[in-house]
């Protein structure tokens, strides 16, 4: 009986810590941890508003000086791709839409062709190579990428054909394989050398939240340009290094939530994927509100989760909008939740330059909403657009509001 109590005790203890880290735990406070989850979660309550802002503005300085934050690598020239590198896809190299063995050849060109109709764009690719087929035989991560049709130079090839067409190409890092045949030098001098050898512009650190500190100068040393983008939550205290990360699993609060490292570093890109989830919207609504990316993976090791033509359509919407606006998401002052009564499901972010004032929308709701969508203080000096509509529109100057129209969990876009 002990035993059994012990063990309630144990996984209710677990049950509590799993709520707290995974970003689940929706006790408000008037102010915010030193140790926020990934996704902060935003109150309810539109009067506890201005008080979440406030609190995140000087969470984001106290954090920036206790970890003395440097932003050297985002100024570098040879990093300046990455503010623009919004939707990832996760693409199995010996999936048949990309390799057509009947003639020896990959679709590069028909595979973009395909994505842009669907997605709107990729900006970046991850050539994933071994896993679920590796320790069938004494291969490691490595061969799999030299044994691909063509060898290192056909990848090569394949990396020419994605940048021709303005694409990223990232590698896949495995750190768990290590009971297969070993290369004689270290993963990391391997890594580098297959990052070279096909011309590679970034390393997936599967099952890791960073790489470690050799990484960066290595990687300098080999190719400009090249980034590091782990699996799991990355720490603050490596944004400086790693100007990209996974936003695996995030849950977000039911008023939308600000990424953590987003948040910190506006220049630092995140890619929300929630991989077992056929509803999309829930991360292309974190991504749309936070002004950060998705990652788009629908061969999950040889079990297919497509994408619904809504959550598709809202995706093409979202693509152009960021490529268009990337300067103001990556720059721009940023203020997260601003009024959008009366809808109580629609929800506003407000991007600001000396030249531009632009607002990302979502409707949390299964209806569509119709109406005064955003309240603002018109200014006459500026000229108002629906993006998502693609119109011209003319704001109430009396009431103070900009109207529109967006469908079931949807996105806008003033």
């Amino acid at each position: 009986m002990k035993q059994s109590c012990n063990l309630i005790v144990h996984c209710s203890l677990f049950i509590v810590h799993f709520l707290i880290v995974s970003g689940c735990d929706h006790r408000k406070s008037s102010g915010l941890e030193a140790n926020q989850p990934p996704i902060i979660q935003a109150p309810d309550n539109p009067e506890e508003w201005e008080q979440f802002r406030e609190n995140l503005h000087q969470w984001r300085e106290q954090t920036i000086k206790k970890i003395n934050y440097q932003d050297d690598l985002y100024n570098r020239p040879d990093f300046q791709w990455i503010t623009s590198a919004f939707n990832c896809y996760f693409l199995m190299l010996y999936d048949e839409a990309f390799y057509d063995s009947a003639n020896d050849r990959y679709k590069v060109d028909e595979f973009i062709d395909k994505g842009m109709e669907q997605f709107g764009s990729f900006d970046m690719v991850v050539l994933w190579h071994a896993y679920p087929r590796i320790g069938l035989d004494d291969r490691n991560q490595f061969d799999f990428y030299r044994d691909m049709p063509g060898g290192l130079e056909g990848l090569r090839k394949v990396t020419e054909a994605f940048h021709a067409r303005g694409i990223k190409v990232c590698i896949n890092y495995n750190p768990w394989d290590t009971g297969t045949r070993r290369e004689g030098i270290s993963d990391m001098d391997a890594l580098v050398e297959i990052v070279k050898a096909i011309d590679a512009d970034g390393i997936f650190l599967d099952t890791m939240d960073r790489g470690v500190a050799e990484f960066r100068p290595r990687l300098d040393a080999a190719r400009p340009g090249v980034v590091l983008e782990g699996e799991l939550t990355l720490p603050v205290e490596d944004i400086a290094t790693h100007h990209m990360s996974w936003a695996q699993e995030f849950r977000d609060s039911r008023t939308p939530g600000i990424l953590r490292n987003k948040w910190i570093e506006k220049r630092h890109l995140q890619h929300q994927i929630y991989r077992w989830e056929r509803d999309k919207s829930k991360d292309l609504h974190v991504a749309w509100m936070n002004g950060s990316g998705m990652m788009i993976w629908e061969n999950i090791f040889g079990q297919w989760i497509g994408w619904n033509p809504r959550d598709s359509y809202y995706m093409k919407t979202m693509s152009h909008l960021q490529q268009r606006f990337a300067t103001l998401f990556s720059t721009a002052e940023w203020t997260p939740l601003v009024d959008t009564n009366p809808f109580p499901n629609v929800f506003a972010n407000l991007w600001e330059d000396e030249n531009s004032k632009l607002w990302t929308l979502v409707n949390r709701s299964w209806v569509t909403v119709e109406g005064e969508l955003l309240h603002i203080t018109i200014d006459q000096e500026y000229l108002y657009y629906d993006l998502v509509a693609g119109c011209r529109i003319t704001p109430d100057e009396i009431a103070g509001t900009l109207s529109g129209n967006m469908r079931t969990r949807g996105i806008g876009c003033f």
